[in-house]
């Protein structure tokens, strides 16, 4: 079982940051995430250059991190699910549950350093709240 499921659209940007804070300032691996669209063919399976880049600028390593297509399974496996992007975007099993908290964050589709760093503090943010409360 994992403490928390973070999810954001495709899974290449806010939720793999999310689980790279969570884990690298808890030195566990009880985080991890997952997109509601399926992108990894489109993407080639890979993050972003950017994410990766701005991540490593924190002391962050998540160029090893996998896709992932959230599941139902995911979800009720999840302590805590904290949603980073539209809850539109949202299945209904996920908006169904009691444990998950709306932490909208803009998604860095534009892929460029600037607009990655912001998301990623942004990001960074909401992780330190989290481990906070």
């Amino acid at each position: 079982m994992k403490d928390i499921l973070f999810v954001c659209q495709a899974n290449i940007g806010r939720s793999q940051m999310a689980e790279g804070f969570y884990n690298f300032l808890t030195h566990s691996d009880f985080a991890t995430s997952a997109g509601v669209v399926d992108v990894r063919a489109k993407v080639n399976n890979a993050l972003p250059p950017e994410a990766v880049t701005v991540m490593r600028e924190r002391g962050v390593d998540i160029s090893h991190h996998q896709i992932k297509l959230l599941t139902p399974e995911m979800c009720q496996e999840a302590r805590k699910v904290v949603v980073l992007c539209d809850r539109a975007l949202c299945p209904t099993f996920l908006l169904k549950l009691r444990r998950v908290v709306f932490k909208p964050v803009k998604d860095l589709s534009a892929y460029q350093l600037q607009a990655a760093r912001k998301v990623r503090d942004e990001v960074e943010q909401i992780v330190y709240s989290i481990l906070a409360s």
